[in-house]
């Protein structure tokens, strides 16, 4: 870390503390950066918060930038959706040093014809979440044009997956964690209305520690 970066983490970390919040968790970065006015600007991203940046003059004095974090963390504590995590579920490995999983491996779920219809018409019925700048591609290479596999993230509020979900499930049996069914199920497979998470700063926070896990016993 530079001098500016790390007085930077000091002075956040401070504010978190105060608030009952761990550091090392809440902090994904601090950059120093310069401006075009000559200022030295400090950077700070917070994960839990779906990624959200707080830009802080490094030169300002400590009380300045203290009640600058503080105002803003406060702003932040009382938006009930900015601490939404989403729980990711679909998202496959693009090279060996991924963690995500294959689902070429997966063994095939024997989907009962109507939970199919249903766990399919879910997952059609999503809020589309943004878009990446290239289409996704099926890793079974069955020849579906990638362009029929979105670019987009889809969500229900509480999950997200890929806009392509959907056809690994209706042409290749790729199973779903039972957990998810059993949401969407109890939602009579049907995403209710009213997108209530959004993009900030890099996207929506999600995380794909729990699908990971699963994945490890299926595949």
């Amino acid at each position: 870390m530079t001098p500016a970066e790390q007085h930077t983490w000091d002075l956040v970390a401070e504010v978190l503390r105060e608030r009952g919040l761990d550091p090392a968790t809440e902090i994904t970065s601090i950059t120093e950066q310069l401006t075009h006015g000559g200022h030295t600007l400090c950077c700070v991203r917070l994960r839990f918060w779906n990624n959200h940046r707080i830009d802080v003059v490094a030169s300002d004095p400590r009380d300045k930038q203290r009640k600058v974090f503080r105002d803003q963390i406060a702003r932040l504590l009382e938006d009930p959706v900015a601490r939404i995590v989403l729980r990711g579920i679909g998202f496959w490995k693009v090279d060996d040093r991924s963690q995500l999983p294959d689902p070429t491996t997966f063994p095939r779920r024997d989907w009962n014809a109507d939970e199919r219809a249903g766990i399919l018409r879910y997952l059609r019925s999503g809020h589309m979440l943004g878009s990446y700048l290239g289409y996704s591609w099926c890793r079974f290479r069955c020849g579906i044009p990638s362009e029929k596999m979105g670019s987009s993230d889809v969500t229900d509020n509480v999950w997200i997956w890929p806009e392509g979900l959907p056809h690994y499930i209706e042409q290749h049996d790729v199973d779903l964690p039972e957990a998810f069914i059993e949401h969407a199920r109890q939602n009579d497979w049907q995403v209710k209305p009213g997108l209530v998470v959004s993009y900030r700063g890099f996207g929506p926070a999600f995380e794909c520690s729990e699908w990971i896990e699963w994945s490890k016993h299926r595949g």
